[in-house]
């Protein structure tokens, strides 16, 4: 993927559309601290886990201080 450019080879599915987007939130710094903002957060999970046809169980674990 290029920086705002986003190239498919040929038709797209919604879930590789999910992919690409959970792809761009990690790239643009989902991680550490990033999770201490709620809406960043939610989207990410949002687009990684929203292409489940059923219900999906997830856990994430944070640590409330750099060790």
């Amino acid at each position: 993927m290029h920086e705002n450019n986003y190239f498919f080879d040929g038709p797209v599915t919604a879930d590789r559309v999910l992919d690409a987007a959970a792809e761009i939130l990690a790239a643009r710094g989902l991680r550490g601290e990033q999770y201490c903002n709620p809406n960043a957060t939610k989207d990410f999970l949002s687009c990684k886990l929203g292409s489940y046809e059923r219900e999906v169980f997830a856990v994430m674990l944070l640590m409330s201080a750099p060790m």
